[in-house]
Order: C-alpha cells, then structure tokens, then sequence
C-alpha cells in the first residue's frame, strides 16, 4: 500500500504555488491566467486530496469546489477559504481576468497549504 505522504505533498503544493507566482512576475500583457489557475486548481485538489486521506476519507470523483465545501463539513477552517475566487475548469470567466484577483487567487492556494501544514504539524505537537 502507499502512504500518502504528506510532506511531499506540502513541497509540491508549494510548487504549484511559485509557479503561479512565477507567472505573475510577467509583464501584465505576457500573463497567462491558465497557468495560474491550473496551479492554484492543482495546490487545492492537493490539500484536499492529502486532508480528506488524512480523515480516512476518499474523495471520489467530485469537482473541486464541492471537495473543498466537503473538507469544510469535516472542518470548518476549510469554509473560510474564499473559492468563489477560483474559477471552475473551463469557466474562466473574464471578471476574473485582473492582475489583482489573479493575486487573490493564488492567496486563496496559499491559505489552504497553511491548513494542510496545520493538519501536518498540529499546533499540539510543534515544538515551542
């Protein structure tokens, strides 16, 4: 059997991350939304992937934000991410198509990584 291993995934989310970052240092006309969203789209489906694997559960083959909106069933931190700022795949609308909410979104990637290295490192057992 394979273990899920956590910490892999918290180094790749965060790879996901700088690339969608990466992006974002472009000069405004070079940027490609896609690319950002495809990475913010990869980091959530990670963290929720790696938290409901975490919790015994197996995520099955629903989309991304009715994953997220059943991680936040099971707790709550999960509601408070903003997913509304993250476009469904193939529903990029141009609403979302600024330099600024490009930004949110990937902080809405960074949000859900801090509740994964949380559920990694509970606050419990993190040396003080």
């Amino acid at each position: 059997m394979n273990k899920f291993n956590l910490n892999d995934n918290f180094e790749t989310a965060n790879g996901f991350i700088q690339n969608a970052r990466n992006e974002l240092f472009r000069a405004e006309e070079d940027v490609v939304p896609q690319l950002i969203f495809n990475n913010v789209r990869a980091v959530l489906k990670l963290v929720f992937t790696s938290f409901l694997h975490q919790r015994g559960h197996s995520p099955g083959p629903i989309g991304l934000h009715d994953m997220g909106a059943y991680c936040a069933r099971l707790d709550s931190r999960f509601g408070e991410l903003s997913m509304e700022l993250v476009p469904h795949e193939g529903n990029e609308q141009m609403r979302y198509i600024n330099m600024d909410n490009l930004e949110k979104c990937i902080d809405v990637a960074e949000k859900a990584v801090g509740l994964m290295q949380h559920q990694a490192w509970p606050e419990s057992k993190r040396v003080k």
